[in-house]
């Protein structure tokens, strides 16, 4: 009887000269745990979509940092929600991946950026992290809780330089692993001397520790940000007094690394849906913005740079780079030009 009607319908619209109605096409878009900022990110955007291209609906699903590149290149997701780092990882089969996701795709890279942000209390003895590490100095370093990208970056920091976690609690210091209630309670109770966070700039984790106790930046050095650079396909980038007014001396600027948010997609999603739901949030840049105070700045020429993915190293949507084509964004990377 269903298929009566439907077919019903049809005929009905040629013999009045109606348009038939247009089957709407349902994508799924992940986003992080339910009630969490990236769910809520999502669900606005999904809104944007639809609004804007009522032939679209968006489905949006709970997801993660982690396991979102893994179900986009699966084919289990549409489109999700992704930090640059770990996607990047999860093309190459490194970092938290034991295998390679290779069908990954980005429609845009470059908001609510993550800093790597190390402090340390004032009489802190050494003048930069790698002296503190070549010292064997005991330090009380409160990192991020485990099975985050902050946990793994941590521990990136430390075998830079031959060093485990063990190595620092033989030397009479200690790591923790801890939430980030934990890591501030750490550093204002004295049981902690260096936290080390992944988050956006400035972060609450420095800015409560730095409204209780006496803090600086630990300076990293450059060549463990260039191996953030090279293994994690981030930036470089600073921080300075505007951030930090009563962390950082005005004139000063602390060098670090930061990791950006953006939007990937699976090469299966048809390319004229991905044109039309990267002009729709393009386009409404303003309203993206709006959905939650971490988005920061959505400029839809800095998404569209390659440096916000990697320098290519995620590859670009087709459906994406028609649009930025039509915008003339500059999207390539140098050795494409």
């Amino acid at each position: 009887m269903k298929a009566l009607l439907r077919v019903g319908v049809v005929v009905m619209a040629a013999c009045f000269g109606l348009a038939p109605v247009a089957r709407a096409e349902t994508v799924t878009l992940l986003g992080g745990p339910v009630g969490g900022v990236w769910y809520i990110v999502a669900a606005g955007m999904a809104k944007i979509i639809h609004d804007s291209y009522p032939d679209i609906l968006v489905r949006v699903e709970p997801g993660g940092a982690v396991t979102n590149p893994a179900r986009v290149s699966q084919g289990t997701a549409d489109f999700a929600l992704a930090i640059s780092t770990p996607t990047v990882m999860a093309l190459r089969g490194t970092g938290v991946y034991h295998e390679s996701f290779p069908n990954i795709q980005a429609i845009g890279f470059g908001f609510a950026p993550s800093y790597v942000q190390v402090i340390c209390t004032k009489n802190f003895p050494y003048p930069s992290f790698e002296a503190a590490i070549k010292a064997k100095y005991a330090m009380r370093i409160a990192a991020p809780s485990t099975a985050t990208l902050g946990d793994l970056m941590m521990q990136q920091m430390l075998q830079h330089y031959g060093v485990t976690p063990d190595m620092v609690h033989q030397w009479g210091g200690n790591v923790s692993f801890v939430s980030h209630n934990q890591q501030q309670d750490l550093m204002r109770n004295g049981q902690a001397n260096v936290l080390m966070t992944l988050l956006p700039a400035p972060g609450t984790d420095i800015s409560l520790v730095a409204s209780s106790i006496n803090v600086k930046f630990l300076p990293l050095s450059d060549s463990l940000l260039n191996m953030f650079v090279k293994e994690d396909a981030t930036e470089l980038s600073t921080l300075d007094h505007s951030v930090y007014p009563d962390v950082i001396p005005a004139g000063e600027k602390v060098n670090t690394i930061v990791i950006d948010s953006g939007l990937i997609v699976s090469p299966k999603v048809p390319e004229q849906t991905v044109y039309k739901v990267t002009r729709a949030l393009f386009e409404h840049a303003d309203e993206v913005a709006k959905i939650h105070p971490s988005i920061g700045a959505f400029v839809p020429a800095d998404l569209a740079r390659p440096g916000s993915r990697g320098n290519g190293a995620i590859p670009l949507a087709p459906g994406a780079e028609q649009y930025f084509k039509e915008m003339k964004y500059d999207y390539k990377v140098a050795s494409d030009k």
